[in-house]
Parts: C-alpha cells; structure tokens; sequence
C-alpha cells in the first residue's frame, strides 16, 4: 500500500468563496426540500482506490487518543479485514473506546476469529438488526460505511473493508472506489448517523463522544444527509430528486447499481428532454450483481430515447458512488441509484456547495469515462433474452434491486 502522507495521494480543496460559489438559491433549496442546514467550514480529501483509502482511514485509526466509531455494511475477509482489527484491537487495548456496528447480513461473512479477536481486545462490537431480534425489520439494512476518530475526522463512502477494495484498480481483482475524508463541523452529522443505528443495538454511552471540530474559514460547505429505511419517500430520495430538478446544464452520475425508482427515472427523462446533459456511469463486464446488471438494460431504452447517455466501465468493477449536478452541488456517500438505497437502507449522503469540489470531481468522472465504453442509442437494440428473461423474473423482487 501506499503511504498515506504523501500529499499526491488525495485530492484536497477548499475555497474562500460564500457558499464555495453556489447560488444561495440552490442552498435554500436543498436546506427546505431536506431539512438540514448546510455546515461551513469544512475540509474534504478524495480518495482513489484501496492502496490510498485504506492507509488513511488506518492512519486515523492508529492516531486516535479518544474515541474511535466504525460502521459498516461490508466487512468480510483478507489482509485489509485483519489490519483493520489489529488496529481497532490496538486501541482498544490501549484504553481507547472503539465501537463497531457491523450490518447483520452484509458483514455475515467477517471471520468469527476477526470479531472474537476485536471483543477480547476490548472493542465493542454490535449487530444491526440480527434476524432473530425482529424478522420485520430484517430486511431493513444498514448500508452506511462511517469511521469517525476522535469526533474530529471522518471517512464516509462506498469502501467495504473486504480485499475486493484492495489496489489500485488496475485489474478485474482490484475494485474502482473514491471514498473521502471529511473535517470540520460536518463530522458531527455522520457522528449522529452512527449513533442513529448504534443505539438501536448498543447501550448509549453514558457520556456521548463528542468534540468540536475545528471550522476553516477557507473551508467549504457540507449537508449530510441520514437517510432512514421504511420510508416511502426517504431522504436518499429526496435528495437525488432535489439534484435532478436543480440540474441546468448537466448532471454527471456514477453507481454501482443503477435500478432506478419509476418517479426518478421519470425525472431523468424529463431533464434529458429539457436539454439537461444526463451522463451515467455504471459497471459494464464486471460486476459483483449480474442480475441486477442485467435488470439495469431494461431502462437503457428509454433514457436513450430520451437523450441521456450511458456509459458501462471496462477496467474492473466501479463501486464509486457520486452526483454532480451542474458546477455547483455534488453528492456523495453510500446512496446508489437504485430501489433498495430508496426504501429499504439506512444511507448516509453528503451534499458539497463548491465549484472547486465539483471540478475535483468532474475531473476524475472524465477520466473513468476514459475506460468506459458509450452505449450507441443508433445501434442500441434493447434487452436481450437473458436480459428479458432477469427482468421478468425479477419482477416480485425489484424493490430488493
């Protein structure tokens, strides 16, 4: 892995703009359609690919004297999955109070000698939502991935601790990913997102873990969005609506998992129409959902017709997680454009008011396009069997999607 001090490793930004250059339009938008205030102030690194995400979110860990918070849907196995409970053993150990809240089902394959490991350390370690606690809510899912140290720095993203993340996607084995670090008062918003599903599990701390973290004043505004699961109208799906209907110009998408729900793919078409350039990215060759791959062509048509353009990534699978809408808003977290981020996953999302941010972002979004091939709407002639074949048997089960 590379060393994570290397400043050439992250991408970092700020702006001495008000509102880092967004209309104040737009950020009284997004503040009524979600309820949540912008915070200023705040400093933002990303991060490409596991050989510089996971150096600096150890490093933090490593560097912690306090508190340390991690919870995640993915935590499964290899080199990463052990150095991770090293370290949070170490701190543990260390007099330090490390929690970890671990997604019953997406973490089902962590090794039990990883979380024995962790427990006999000192960690805390706790199970969201564990089927023979409540069947009901079984299906209702943590897909959050937050690691706070110290109440003052913050890692939120797509990264699963699993060695598919490892590398540098380089190849089929090395998954394309950005993740980012956050500090400044936006920490506190992941913080209460964590301490959302944790005391559904755990016992509140006596004390809450908290600091003030420091504000820059070149630094750049932040919403955090915590999106909760039952919801019919859920905040991860307001706040990609609020993207789409501000967007003018242009709206830049890159997911995993692209099923959209029928109200936003509606909205896509709508703004495609309207002479919005609507771009998205998503994996081509590989993938680790084939079936929902597949169900994802059954919208291609449309959004082609439409005037969107599609492009499918070549190099390995790309599980990086973000919206640009024109060169002002950007979102990111661990919100995917599909069904199961918007009604059955706790999500969490972070909206930036910055041009800069958004050029950051854009940059890279252009050079993924360079390992992407665009789908040809002249030559585009819809779903093939197997295609059909998924989408009708998937019909009972597209909200799992």
């Amino acid at each position: 892995m590379l060393d994570p001090t290397m400043p050439e490793l992250t991408t970092n930004f700020h702006s001495t703009d008000s509102h880092d250059g967004a209309a104040p339009s737009r950020i009284a938008y997004m503040e009524n359609a979600l309820g949540v205030p912008f915070t200023h102030g705040n400093t933002v690194d990303a991060l490409d690919n596991g050989d510089r995400i996971f150096p600096s979110m150890l490093a933090a860990i490593r560097s912690s004297h306090d508190h340390i918070e991690l919870l995640t849907y993915i935590y499964w196995t290899g080199k990463v999955a052990q150095e991770f409970a090293d370290a949070l053993s170490e701190r543990a150990k260390a007099g330090i109070t490390v929690r970890v809240l671990l997604d019953s089902f997406g973490c089902s394959d962590i090794s039990n000698k990883l979380v024995d490991q962790m427990t006999e350390a000192g960690v805390h370690v706790q199970w969201f939502r564990p089927v023979r606690r409540s069947i009901v809510k079984f299906d209702w899912r943590t897909h959050r991935k937050i690691l706070i140290c110290d109440g003052r720095i913050a890692f939120t993203g797509g990264v699963g601790i699993a060695e598919e993340w490892e590398g540098d996607a380089r190849n089929p084995s090395e998954w394309r990913e950005t993740h980012f670090r956050l500090r400044g008062p936006a920490v506190k918003g992941l913080s209460g997102a964590f301490w959302d599903n944790w005391i559904e599990e755990g016992e509140p701390p006596v004390k809450m873990m908290t600091a003030s973290p420091n504000e820059r004043p070149d630094g750049i505004s932040l919403q955090v969005i915590r999106s909760n699961s039952g919801y019919r109208v859920s905040d991860a799906f307001k706040v990609l609506h609020s993207l789409l209907t501000l967007a003018q110009e242009r709206i830049d998408i890159v997911t995993p998992y692209f099923v959209p729900e029928p109200d936003l793919l509606k909205l896509l078409c709508i703004r495609a129409e309207a002479g919005v350039r609507i771009r998205v990215l998503i994996p081509g060759e590989y993938t680790d959902r084939r079936f929902e791959r597949r169900e994802s062509a059954r919208y291609f048509g449309e959004l082609l017709e439409a005037g969107a353009q599609i492009y499918l990534y070549k190099k390995t699978m790309i599980h990086t997680k973000l919206v640009l809408c024109d060169q002002e808003l950007a979102m990111f977290g661990s919100i995917n454009f599909n069904r199961r981020s918007l009604l059955k996953d706790e999500e969490i999302g972070v909206v930036a008011a910055s041009p800069t941010f958004v050029q950051t972002m854009r940059d890279k979004y252009e050079a993924d396009l360079e390992y992407s091939d665009r789908i040809d709407p002249k030559t585009w002639r819809g779903p093939n069997m197997m295609e059909s074949l998924t989408h009708y048997l998937l019909t009972p089960f597209r909200n799992q999607l």
